[in-house]
């Protein structure tokens, strides 16, 4: 079952041609268009393999024009795209020779955006400095592509290229993924964190031109392009939830496909649908990826480049190396967690060299290649963390326990610290079916896992250790320790899972691999035939996901409460705010986030008015615009002012908003309407 396709996929090919589906693929390969001759996308490619040159040389122009203080840089792009041009026209020159060159070529492009000689990227246009980014990954890039294929013995089922079939389940599951994330965003889950609205301010800076460098660090040390990339969602629908939303929602979507790619390359189609389907609807993903936060973008890179580079060892696609190469790099700028993710990588290359030595290290071009795509697209980034550590060390030390925070913490809980170390390990390895959510983004008081998945994830254990000599299954392995160990153990407060949701997608998989594991074990017991054990995978695949969607739509978003009651208070007021249009003037009536001017300093509301939010100061009564609506948000620290703003602006209306786990007021409005 893990190394090869089931039985019943060997069956449906088998009849595939007398089916109304092989019928109609047969008609779609007879009107496919005639591919272009070899040669001609030969000449094509070396055409377009010179011309990169010129483009460096226009890179090479352009710097001499921004970095005046450091005219050099220039200066030594053009010379060494004028001396890869000459490499290019000598047909004696080895090509594998000059597509080395054209990859250093490229490393230097990029040099400028980590060096950032003169401080020219605080002048520069963002335009340009993601031109300058773009043409050094696309060096390397298209140096890497060209590389020989080497694959390496790892045990994996027949590699197969993506067929019609994979691209109607990719599809399927994207369109299934979304259908459930993306209505009602704006309002589901109801609380919008602090921390939400704090990114999203950055990204509206940046979509609003006040920020510009998308390679350095903004907000409590979070890279800078992730930013510029919220951005465009906010342009297009404004200062929203919704747009704040968005980018993680897509996010989240495509975990799901790079999940069920990951799981067809390692285990097979079947394993591959199920962890898909599974990640689909659970409720771990669907919460996180419905806030507007950039912690779900550790479970989409880490699958996006473990399916990738798994791929690459089974067929050696050098195209498969520089996907993964890339997504490497790029999951740099987003969450902390995503920087275990090349730990991970790491322990995934030791598990190939055990299995295939040589296989591994005749290779090693091709892992040359996928590193040089992953320094050229983080290079800039790394630029900046050599330049200013504290940028990438500030908030690493406030949670490691090696600090002096473990010893803070056995003091003020009068416990010796190898206890707090025990419970640090104990917790990480229950957080996917015991240990609940120790976080602030997500408390349902269950596991990461639904609890009718937990059975299931032990068996899918217990079937990964009798496989434990695969390679996939040792990977496997290796990817959960290393998240937990770093996502958790050696960060206080676990288990927190927005910290370890770069292991969410590999417990997603064991879960996967249980059904397969035990429907298979079933159906040799009972006798079933091939198809009816998949039609009971299937089956009971979707069950579990109808209960995790059940749970977070239908329990833990209707009776729990998700933040504070002033956090859901202030959230109500940004709400309404958006539902108004910004038509009138927005008070919030607290003694909490307003200072001594008026100016209210909460967050979400901060992000969707700017700075139309204030408080209920004297100073700003006074001053108020009675021609227009008044909309006055009334917190419960500060109920009294009622009476004083129903006898100064006469003839409102009142209404409360109440918490609907115990029916708690968490705001009054008073709406005066002129």
């Amino acid at each position: 079952m893990d190394e090869q396709p089931s039985p019943s996929l060997h069956e449906e090919q088998a009849t595939i041609s007398t089916s109304p589906f092989g019928r109609l693929k047969a008609r779609l390969a007879r009107l496919r268009l005639p591919r272009r001759p070899r040669e001609s996308r030969k000449r094509l490619a070396s055409v377009l393999y010179l011309s990169l040159p010129l483009v460096g040389m226009y890179i090479g122009q352009f710097l001499l024009r921004a970095i005046p203080q450091a005219q050099a840089w220039g200066f030594a792009i053009m010379a060494a795209n004028a001396a890869l041009l000459i490499l290019r026209f000598r047909p004696a020159f080895p090509a594998a020779q000059a597509d080395w060159a054209q990859a250093a070529v490229g490393l230097l492009i990029m040099l400028p955006l980590a060096a950032n000689s003169g401080g020219w990227k605080h002048w520069a246009q963002t335009w340009q400095l993601f031109l300058v980014w773009g043409i050094a990954c696309l060096f390397v890039i298209a140096a890497v592509v060209r590389l020989e294929p080497r694959p390496i013995r790892l045990g994996l089922p027949a590699p197969e290229s993506l067929d019609r079939r994979d691209w109607l389940i990719v599809g399927l599951l994207l369109v299934g993924a979304l259908l459930l994330r993306v209505p009602y965003l704006e309002t589901v889950p109801m609380g919008v964190d602090p921390d939400e609205a704090s990114l999203a301010l950055s990204a509206a800076d940046a979509a609003e031109g006040v920020a510009t460098d998308p390679f350095a660090t903004g907000w409590a040390t979070h890279p800078t392009l992730q930013f510029f990339l919220n951005g465009l969602a906010i342009r297009a629908f404004g200062r929203t939830f919704f747009a704040m939303r968005l980018p993680w929602t897509i996010a989240g979507s495509l975990m799901v496909v790079a999940l069920y790619l990951l799981g067809r390359a390692c285990y097979g189609r079947r394993v591959g649908v199920l962890a898909g389907v599974l990640a689909l609807g659970s409720n771990t993903a669907i919460h996180f990826s419905r806030l507007g936060l950039n912690n779900n973008g550790d479970s989409l890179f880490a699958a996006w480049v473990l399916a990738a580079l798994w791929a690459a060892g089974a067929t050696g696609s050098a195209w498969a190396y520089a996907i993964a190469g890339f997504g490497l790099g790029f999951a740099q700028y987003f969450y902390f967690g995503t920087r275990a993710i090349p730990f991970v990588v790491l322990a995934t290359l030791l598990v190939w060299l055990v299995a295939d030595r040589r296989g591994t290290l005749r290779a090693w071009k091709l892992l040359l290649g996928f590193a040089l795509v992953t320094l050229v697209t983080a290079g800039p980034l790394f630029g900046h963390w050599l330049r200013s550590p504290g940028s990438v060390s500030e908030h690493l030390f406030l949670t490691m326990p090696f600090s002096d925070k473990m010893q803070q913490l056995s003091a003020q809980m009068g416990l010796p610290e190898w206890k707090l170390w025990w419970y640090q390990v104990r917790d990480s390895l229950l957080v996917f079916t015991v240990t609940p959510d120790r976080g602030t983004f997500y408390h349902p008081q269950q596991a990461m896992l639904h609890p009718a998945q937990g059975p299931i994830f032990l068996i899918g254990l217990l079937a990964v250790f009798a496989r434990i000599k695969k390679p996939a299954y040792q990977g496997l392995v290796a990817w959960m320790l290393v998240v937990l160990t770093l996502g958790s153990v050696l960060i206080t407060d676990a288990a927190t899972f927005h910290r370890l949701l770069g292991v969410l997608p590999a417990a997603i998989l064991a879960v996967a691999i249980g059904l397969d594991a035990g429907v298979e074990k079933l159906a040799q017991t009972v006798g079933w035939t091939p198809q009816m054990a998949s039609r009971v995978a299937a089956l009971v695949a979707v069950v579990l996901i109808a209960l995790d969607i059940h749970f977070y739509f239908g329990v833990y978003n209707v009776h729990q409460a998700y933040k504070t009651p002033t956090q859901e208070a202030v959230t109500i007021a940004a709400l309404d705010y958006e539902w108004n249009q910004g038509h009138g003037t927005f008070l919030l009536c607290t003694r909490e986030g307003v200072d001594e001017s008026g100016k209210v300093y909460h967050s979400p509301t901060a992000f969707v008015s700017h700075e139309r939010f204030l408080g209920c100061v004297p100073a700003v009564l006074d001053r108020l615009n009675t021609e227009q609506p008044l909309h006055f948000y009334i917190l419960p620290d500060q109920a009294d002012i009622l009476p004083v703003l129903q006898a100064r602006f006469p003839g409102g209306r009142v209404e409360e908003y109440k918490r609907r786990m115990d029916g708690m007021v968490l705001v009054m409005k008073y709406a005066v309407a002129q």
